[in-house]
């Protein structure tokens, strides 16, 4: 069977929805090392109440700490669920694109920090 480094992840709570897709480079064992690495370190800054772009630092400084010249990029996202907005932090990866009524449009963002 083929493995692969694309992983997604969620968590829910009472009023929050956490979402990230990460793709590590590769098609082979250290691509699915580099995924697990940057999943389980943007996990541990979640749980640790960080800011999305906090997460995002943590994942970098995984990736840096490696030492295997990893590289993934992704998307982290939070959606409040009183439908008050959302946040997202783009590391790299493609342009979101949103589905709304049958439409589908890639969502420009507003750039706060440089990766």
């Amino acid at each position: 069977a083929d493995i692969a480094g694309d992983t997604y992840d969620y968590s829910l709570d009472h009023d929050t929805l956490h979402l990230s897709v990460t793709d590590a480079m590769g098609h082979d064992v250290d691509a699915s090392l580099t995924a697990t690495l940057v999943v389980n370190a943007s996990r541990g800054a979640r749980r640790a109440g960080a800011e999305l772009g906090e997460q995002a630092r943590h994942m970098h400084q995984a990736l840096l700490d490696h030492g295997r010249h990893a590289y993934a990029t992704g998307q982290l996202l939070r959606i409040a669920l009183d439908g008050s907005g959302a946040q997202l932090v783009n590391a790299g990866h493609p342009r979101p694109l949103r589905l709304r009524e049958g439409a589908v449009e890639e969502l420009g963002l507003a750039v706060d920090m440089p990766f």
